[in-house]
């Protein structure tokens, strides 16, 4: 259509060729034409409207269709749609004859992706297990591993919500001062929570767990909340370790857990209801130097409770994981006095969080029915990367590991890159 043609009741779709053409200059008026027409025949066929060319700039490789304000949109769905599966994509330019100009960049595959990622949430969200919120006032919590650190601080956290507890540990001397502490806090709440100990070595035998747990549910009614929170962590590379070390690790981190969960189970699926709960270690989603131990028994605890997880839903009993950082417990305070430098300049790169603080941001999700705990930033980056096959119950968390899990993978990497330098550093100056 020549210049100064009356657009009235008419549009012009002003468009730049940008790939799947030859370079600049080989690009001629006649190809432009040529490939439009083409894109509208082979797109809609006999339905096409009339239209008409506009002129052509060969170095910018612009050029323009005029149609009648109805068929704007079909032309622009059918260059769009030949520009993008023929492998010609097409940036759009619309311009109205009141010179007001509104700026596309439409992209088929942008608009697919869209819609799969909207069609993938939907199915998420469906697939999702129901949320169960935890309730604490009036429940019986057992606690192993209760007498210091994490698991105190969790005692701390029922006891002021009205949930009473019995603590396991070996330390009989340090239970004793724990639980005078606790039902002395339970009194002045007044809320009912009581506070009892057992000194047990939870590595001892099923048996002996077995009977332990029978006594505390004789004093205090069934056992609703299990927190296996008992474990330690033995540092070192892996030539320096002995394999004994990789058998207590095992015996204390993992099995211990596997002999309480047994010892309450039962119980819960017949009552269909109950909680339990693995305090795990940010060693269990990110395995680094010098926990070839540790780190070890930490993914076979999450193995094992992912796996609980689904066994235990038809029962209505849940199943829950924390992931806690470095935490600021008379546990890390000792490991720091024997940490490999290595070790403790990755570790340097997180934060130090107080038990206190982990153990509310536990409390918070149960109480929200999530399955798993991350502490802090670096804690939910870890949360969603390796999220892999793990259970999910928040849909938010989910939507976020679907739509950053590659975002996070790459930023994931360069810590790795990281990491790996700091071990080469430390060998060199050996």
């Amino acid at each position: 259509m020549p210049r100064g043609v009356n657009l009235t009741g008419r549009r012009r779709l002003t468009f730049k060729v940008e790939l799947g053409v030859p370079p600049k200059g080989a690009f001629t008026g006649h190809d432009f034409e040529v490939l439009v027409n083409e894109a509208i025949r082979l797109i809609l066929g006999q339905t096409a409207p009339n239209y008409s060319f506009g002129p052509f700039n060969e170095i910018e490789r612009k050029g323009s269709v005029v149609v009648q304000a109805s068929d704007v949109n079909l032309i622009w769905a059918a260059l769009s749609v030949y520009g993008r599966f023929f492998g010609k994509p097409i940036a759009l330019h619309f311009n109205s004859n009141d010179k007001m100009d509104i700026y596309f960049s439409i992209s088929c595959l942008t608009f697919a992706v869209v819609f799969i990622y909207g069609l993938l949430l939907i199915l998420v969200y469906i697939s999702l297990p129901q949320k169960k919120p935890q309730s604490f006032e009036g429940k019986h919590a057992f606690i192993t591993g209760g007498s210091k650190g994490i698991g105190k601080a969790i005692a701390v956290a029922l006891i002021r919500r009205g949930c009473s507890v019995s603590l396991a540990a070996r330390n009989a001397k340090q239970l004793e001062l724990v639980c005078n502490e606790l039902n002395a806090f339970a009194k002045t709440k007044k809320n009912g929570a009581v506070a009892k100990y057992y000194s047990v070595d939870v590595t001892s035998s099923y048996n002996v767990l077995e009977a332990i747990v029978k006594e505390a549910e004789s004093e205090l009614g069934d056992i609703n909340i299990l927190v296996n929170n008992a474990g330690c962590a033995v540092q070192g590379s892996f030539d320096s370790l002995d394999v004994s070390v990789y058998e207590k690790q095992m015996s204390l981190n993992f099995l211990s857990s596997v002999y309480m969960t047994k010892a309450v189970v039962s119980k819960m699926k017949e009552s269909r209801d109950g909680h339990i709960i693995f305090v795990n270690s940010a060693a269990g989603q990110c395995p680094i130097w010098g926990y070839t131990a540790y780190g070890a028994t930490k993914f076979a605890v999450r193995g094992f409770a992912e796996a609980l997880h689904m066994e235990l839903l038809p029962y209505n009993v849940q199943v829950s994981i924390i992931y806690p950082p470095n935490t600021n417990t008379e546990g890390y305070q000792h490991e720091l006095l024997t940490m490999p430098k290595e070790l403790k300049e990755i570790n340097s790169c997180g934060g130090l969080f107080e038990p206190e603080a982990v153990a509310e941001c536990l409390i918070y999700n149960l109480s929200r029915g999530n399955y798993h705990t991350c502490i802090g930033l670096e804690g939910w980056m870890l949360g969603v990367l390796s999220a892999g096959g793990a259970p999910e119950k928040s849909f938010l968390q989910a939507a976020a590991q679907v739509l950053f899990g590659g975002l996070l993978r790459a930023i994931m990497l360069i810590y790795i890159g990281h990491f790996n330098w700091i071990v080469e550093k430390c060998k060199r100056k050996r």
